[in-house]
């Protein structure tokens, strides 16, 4: 597979961006990196491609023009499977040619680009890049950025899926050069390398140098304002003080980090980039063991005071940090908060996200299971559903879906790709519930850890048998629901990483101690849900409320009869008024309104919706309809933030209906459809109007139908069958 990355810079001296490809070309990628080249670029080897374009502008709104024009031709006619682009400067470019030849964009967001110095206190240009943002983040599929801060603020902006890589050194850093490039000559070294641009406190540093008399202040890099620092330096008469070394290539920075007592990070909160990055240069002085001086910012204090490897400042005054730098020199190394983080952060671990992100763009890990839901598939219609030990009840459940295998496998394909990463050897997944317990057998296939987890006894008893017949199955077996769930996690010291759930959210009672029992078993939980309720669909909303009519007769006269038991003294027309207005509310919720009326005489108030209706004596709802907002903000209140994909078709449909298999035919008489009428998701379209069209035309019908789907965004959603709904951590 070939990858091709742009950057607006010449390739030199941005870290990150090798780190990248390396890891890329290492994992056998074929990869090729444009940038721009000036007249005095430094040469770059690589053990991947480079290739740098010449510019007539190299500042500017020209720049950026020109640059993405130039790169737009570049890409297009560069024969690659996938674009990574890096910073919102690049993303134009990339954004058209990868709908114009359809190949899968990956983004990198290294900063929040309107709020970096150079861009927010220039008004029209802070707007320009941020209508670019808003135009163009919502569509990514596939992105990553530095800092978990900087990704929650776009995931909650956007409602997209951003990814976190921070931008660590490996556990083994090579020092290139052997001899000191820095000689202290018996003084001590404060140094600062980065860009030298506005905003990075190193005129701070400056203005304390004389108060550091035994001390040497290094500024290894280049920038925007070098010239007005070397300036400054002149007028202090703090020439042999100050020392600037100009750009330094990043292979041979090591070495000049390994001189340093002192690692300055001084950052000015020029805006929220600022505000909440977390620089290279931290996690350089941190794998060199130099402590830092840094500003007392999110991100940063994330690892600093975390690790105690260096002291925060929210005070600039010259004799200010030099009394803080001398401080840290007597206090000394925290070799044990080195050894710790040094120990815990490293690139390898995070370029196991970066792949998965890249993994995921290309379709890789889709591929792997679609080969292992095959195979799992073929075990399950070897069994002989007749010969289990279940109940009629459950083996008819089980024989209702065998016809439909194939879709259902793809529907769970769908979910478990929806999560950040895919490493079934190192996550627990929970099969919410199971039921039949399909999901919790594809599940171990493809290696997960799982837990099966239904309320229902008959149906724990079927996963029982069905695990014993195809020698694989959950390894852990819970009956209950989310309260004993997150009690048997407890009790066993479990902490599950994802959840899927098929089929259920709509006949929970109590959404919001659903989502905050299951917060509480781990805050980070990554949960997937699928629903044929989908609020969007109007074919599918007025099939499911004339199905809640039909079920509201029953519990009406369920919660009539209630009333009646509990308030025998209220007349004909007070229990039947009072039997309306408690639709969708138990027995237990009832009471507490007749206790209400009872003391203050007023009914209450009406549903919030003419149509959702639940079980008085259970709770369950009859495929409860909820519009979008409300899943977001009762996630929300429970600490997640709510996403929304819409679902498809299955293409097989109308073949598995008029003709079973040969395998199914052997094993068991097709089964009636049990009654509950949302849980089928391919309930969706009316079978009425496409009677008589042939199977190979209904194939094509739903085929079509699925590509509209997915390509009309937002308005997909009125044809999709069923939605997934993903909530993810909300961090911030």
């Amino acid at each position: 597979m070939k990858i091709t990355v742009s950057v607006t810079n010449d390739l030199v001296t941005d870290q990150r961006v090798h780190k990248v490809c390396t890891t890329l070309a290492q994992s056998g990628y074929e990869v090729k990196l444009a940038g721009r080249k000036f007249r005095n670029s430094q040469p770059v080897k690589r053990i991947y491609k480079t290739d740098r374009l010449r510019l007539i502008f190299n500042h500017s709104a020209l720049f950026y023009a020109e640059y993405n024009i130039r790169l737009f031709f570049y890409l297009l006619f560069d024969k690659t499977d996938l674009y990574l682009s890096n910073d919102t400067d690049t993303l134009p470019a990339n954004y058209l040619v990868s709908k114009i030849r359809r190949k899968p964009l990956v983004f990198d967001a290294h900063e929040m680009f309107p709020e970096v110095p150079e861009v927010t206190d220039r008004k029209w240009v802070k707007a320009i890049w941020t209508k670019i943002e808003d135009y163009l983040f919502p569509k990514l599929k596939n992105s990553y950025t530095v800092c978990r801060s900087i990704a929650d603020i776009y995931n909650e902006k956007y409602r997209i899926n951003m990814q976190v890589v921070r931008n660590i050194p490996s556990q083994i850093t090579t020092v290139v050069n052997q001899t000191p490039p820095i000689q202290a000559n018996g003084k001590k070294i404060i140094l600062y390398q980065g860009a030298v641009n506005v905003g990075r406190g190193i005129e701070w540093i400056i203005d304390a140098m004389p108060y550091l008399d035994d001390f040497i202040f290094y500024v290894v890099g280049d920038g925007d304002i070098l010239q007005e620092l070397k300036e400054r330096v002149n007028q202090l008469n703090l020439n042999d003080k100050v020392i600037f070394t100009g750009r330094v290539p990043f292979e041979e920075l090591p070495a000049y980090t390994a001189c340093a007592d002192i690692g300055v990070n001084l950052l000015e909160n020029k805006g929220l980039n600022y505000y909440y990055s977390l620089p290279n240069r931290i996690f350089d002085y941190m794998r060199m063991q130099v402590p830092v001086l840094a500003g007392d910012f999110p991100e940063i204090r994330r690892i600093v005071a975390h690790y105690g490897i260096g002291a925060l400042v929210d005070k600039h005054e010259p004799q200010f940090l030099a009394a803080t730098i001398r401080q840290m020199l007597v206090q000394g190394k925290n070799e044990a908060g080195f050894a710790a983080a040094n120990a815990e952060l490293s690139w390898e671990n995070e370029s196991e996200i970066l792949l998965q992100v890249i993994r995921k763009a290309l379709k890789e890990p889709e591929e792997e299971m679609k080969k292992l839901a095959e195979k799992c598939i073929a075990k399950i219609q070897e069994i002989d559903i007749n010969r289990l030990d279940i109940s009629d009840y459950n083996r008819k459940y089980v024989q209702r879906i065998i016809p439909y295998i194939n879709y259902y496998f793809k529907i769970y394909i769908q979910a478990i790709s929806s999560f950040s990463v895919f490493r079934p050897e190192k996550n627990l997944i929970v099969d919410f519930g199971g039921g039949h317990g399909f999901l919790s057998l594809f599940l171990k296939s493809l290696g997960y850890s799982v837990i099966y987890c239904d309320i229902n006894p008959l149906s724990v008893k079927t996963v029982f048998h069905l695990k014993e017949k195809i020698g694989f199955g959950p390894d852990y077996i819970v009956t209950g629901s989310a309260l004993e769930l997150k009690q048997f996690c407890l009790d066993n010291q479990l902490k599950p990483d994802y959840l899927i759930a098929t089929d259920l959210i709509e006949h929970v009672y109590d959404l919001q101690d659903f989502f905050r029992q299951l917060q509480q078993i781990n805050p980070d939980f990554e949960m997937v849900f699928t629903t044929g309720s989908n609020p969007e669909n109007p074919y599918k909303c007025r099939k499911l409320r004339k199905f809640m009519i039909q079920e509201e007769k029953n519990y009406f006269a369920k919660r009539k009869a209630f009333i009646l038991l509990k308030a025998p003294h209220l007349t004909d027309n007070e229990r039947f008024t009072l039997a309306q207005l408690t639709r969708g509310k138990t027995e237990q919720d009832i009471l507490q309104i007749l206790d209400l009326y009872k003391n203050t005489g007023k009914f209450p108030p009406p549903p919030d919706d003419a149509f959702n209706t639940c079980d008085p004596e259970t709770g369950n709802w009859s495929e409860r309809i909820l519009p979008h907002k409300s899943y977001q903000q009762l996630a929300f209140e429970a600490g997640f933030q709510a996403s929304f994909a819409p679902g498809f078709y299955n293409e097989e449909r109308y073949s598995s209906l008029r003709g079973r298999s040969t395998k199914q035919s052997m094993t068991s008489p097709p089964a009636p459809p049990l009654k509950r009428e949302g849980s089928a998701p391919f309930r969706g379209l009316g079978g009425r109007l496409l009677q008589g069209v042939g199977n190979g035309s209904l194939k094509i019908i739903f085929r079509s139908i699925n590509y509209c789907i997915r390509k009309s965004g937002k308005f997909g959603f009125k044809f999709a069958p069923y939605i997934l709904i993903k909530l993810s951590p909300k961090h911030g």
